[in-house]
């Protein structure tokens, strides 16, 4: 089976350019006669070449959603996902009854179609299947994270957003090491405070101010959703006659918008600041195989 890159250019969302793998073609020598007679092989080299398509053939004409098998035709040979066909019944050009006719064809395909992760430039190396490009997106580790810094524009993979943070705002990087609970000190109406695992992995401190009974904190990590349900964290904030805990799991984010990206919070009552103002509580960040 032919296997397909992709390569995109100027015009990414009209045209791909579609053309075999070299890994995918005879080497030399492969193919040939073994006989002498020369000129007639049983089997001749398959010549690379080159496809223009447009990527809207591979869509679903209904959702707009990228095509994966099982793809699925009328009598007419209109085709849709199979989620709009279990949907619809009928086909959306001709209304004849969709049944469980599939599109061989497409459907071989959409699967030969393989593309280079679009982080490839971030150090991605993966070679996906067309039909899976946006699920590796969202899980990528190498898929790009925005410095939660205030008029700070960078945006890079994990690793690239840990030197940028080592080498650019070393001042606003706090270090802890993963289950050992540590005291974090604010003010009041500071909104953010950003830690860095022994990992590199970075975490957000988020603290509301605008809640008429108190101040709302949070945590959650910046990365691709490869890390999702990691990290878990333990908040405990106290006064001299009571203490509020709260543990939960952590959330993870791409890019930090100002707002809280969390339902789940420990809500510190107004009574637990101190005299300058200061919010002063404990910390304790566990990944999940701890």
């Amino acid at each position: 089976m032919v296997r397909f890159s992709v390569v995109e250019g100027k015009e990414e969302k009209r045209r791909k350019l579609l053309r075999p793998s070299s890994s995918c073609l005879p080497s030399d020598g492969e193919g040939e006669d073994d006989d002498d007679g020369g000129g007639n092989s049983s089997s001749a080299h398959k010549e690379a070449v080159t496809v223009l398509i447009d990527p809207d053939v591979l869509d679903c004409p209904i959702c707009c959603e990228t095509l994966a098998p099982p793809i699925l035709q009328c009598n007419n040979g209109h085709i849709a996902c199979l989620s709009c066909c279990t949907k619809m019944k009928k086909c959306h050009s001709c209304y004849f009854p969709i049944g469980p006719n599939r599109c061989l064809a497409l459907e071989n395909v959409i699967e030969s179609i393989k593309v280079p992760c679009p982080y490839a430039s971030s150090g991605c190396g993966e070679i996906i299947s067309y039909a899976q490009r946006r699920s590796h997106e969202e899980t990528c580790i190498f898929s790009p994270c925005f410095c939660p810094i205030a008029e700070c524009t960078f945006a890079g993979s994990l690793q690239q957003l840990w030197h940028h943070f080592r080498s650019r705002h070393v001042d606003h990087t706090n270090f802890f090491l993963y289950a050992l609970p540590f005291k974090v000190s604010l003010d009041e109406n500071e909104p953010i405070r950003v830690f860095l695992g022994e990992d590199n992995v970075l975490f957000l401190l988020l603290n509301k101010s605008d809640v008429p009974v108190g101040n709302v904190v949070t945590m959650t990590c910046i990365g691709p959703d490869s890390l999702k349900g990691d990290f878990s964290y333990q908040l405990t904030a106290r006064s001299k006659e009571s203490s509020v805990h709260f543990e939960s799991s952590m959330e993870n984010i791409k890019r930090w918008d100002g707002d809280s990206p969390s339902k789940d919070f420990l809500l510190i009552p107004r009574g637990f600041c101190g005299a300058q103002g200061k919010l002063s509580f404990d910390v304790c960040v566990r990944k999940k195989q701890q």
